[in-house]
């Protein structure tokens, strides 16, 4: 099943129910931990620099940050890192990103990809730090939510994503189905009462609730 697919499975009703469950907006019902990531300590939050709390949002969905590598990327590593996202525009969103403008915005010599490669090994030639692709993810969408999806094991399996390169998925089912997807995410923003949810965010919540709904969780 690709993203598109995936996403035409999803009923309305669906979608006001999960939304609801997952934000907590039913008196019976306690908003998951997810609901904060976006908002946890965002107003401390430079949009050109990692801080203490986009590190500790990955905590609201379920991974969190190595002393370690959160060491380097607030201390000793800071400067390097924090250069590299400052290149990585903050106002534009995958869906608006055209072909000319991908291998620069995210292909392998961009800024976003080096960023990628160096939350990932941290120095050049180092092993990996226990940064995989789901954490990476997680801690470049936090700081471009426009711009980066999240990957995660629970939504790969409903869109049938082998997440080697879910940039490039993602943009490719943005560019193919726009009107679809964007009316998704704008059912679950209304439902949540979020316009501040990017679009990416949206999708993700809504593919992740029905991820765990096929699991019977």
């Amino acid at each position: 099943m690709t993203i598109l697919e995936a996403a035409k499975t999803i009923t309305r009703d669906q979608v006001q129910e999960w939304t609801e469950t997952y934000f907590g907006l039913r008196d019976d019902l306690e908003p998951y931990t997810g609901a904060y990531f976006n908002t946890l300590a965002a107003e401390e939050t430079d949009p050109n620099r990692f801080t203490a709390g986009d590190l500790y949002a990955l905590r609201c969905l379920a991974v969190d940050v190595p002393v370690k590598v959160g060491i380097c990327i607030l201390e000793t590593h800071a400067d390097d890192v924090n250069a590299l996202l400052r290149q990585i525009p903050s106002d534009i969103a995958l869906a608006d990103v055209t072909d000319e403008e991908y291998d620069s915005l995210l292909g392998i010599d961009s800024p976003a990809w080096q960023l990628w490669r160096r939350l990932r090994a941290g120095d050049e030639g180092m092993t990996r730090w226990g940064m995989g692709p789901t954490r990476v993810s997680k801690l470049m969408a936090r700081k471009r939510p426009h711009l980066i999806p999240i990957e995660v094991s629970v939504v790969n399996r409903v869109i049938g994503s082998n997440a080697r390169n879910s940039w490039h998925e993602w943009r490719t089912a943005l560019h193919s189905d726009r009107e679809a997807l964007h009316e998704l995410a704008d059912e679950v923003r209304s439902a949540a009462k979020r316009p501040d949810l990017s679009t990416l965010r949206a999708l993700d919540i809504v593919q992740w609730m029905k991820g765990k709904s096929d699991q019977g969780a």
